[in-house]
């Protein structure tokens, strides 16, 4: 197919993705489609509700404090509208992990290498 679409032989391409929730096509639109692929699925419909709930519960927060991670912690599992994803009916959790400094070092070089369209509006917030 590749090969085909260089030498414009293709006419019609596929750049609408059914299937990816909250985000996940940005990349591979941006590494192999040249941006052109989006998803058609509706914004409030690209998150769980409880992940809805738990982005606008960050949204308005920055880690300007030691204890910051902590007391989010503490205040998301004091909510109610808390939820697990796949058992609404069952209270959140969190696993906090603490990456050692070369892991943060590798995961700063991968977004640093990443196009900045694949990276995200999160990265500039």
């Amino acid at each position: 197919m590749e090969r085909a679409d260089r030498v414009g032989a293709l006419r019609n391409h596929l750049y609408i993705n059914h299937r990816s929730y909250g985000g996940l096509e940005v990349l591979p639109s941006e590494l192999f489609y040249a941006g052109r692929m989006h998803t058609e699925i509706p914004a409030d419909e690209q998150y769980p509700k409880s992940l809805q709930h738990l982005r606008d519960f960050l949204e308005g927060f920055t880690a300007h404090t030691p204890n910051w991670a902590m007391k989010r912690a503490k205040e998301l599992l004091a909510d109610t509208e808390f939820r697990w994803v796949n058992k609404v009916d069952k209270p959140g959790t969190i696993m906090i992990i603490a990456p050692y400094r070369t892991t943060i070092n590798n995961y700063c070089l991968l977004v640093h290498n990443l196009s900045e369209s694949a990276k995200g509006e999160w990265m500039y917030e």
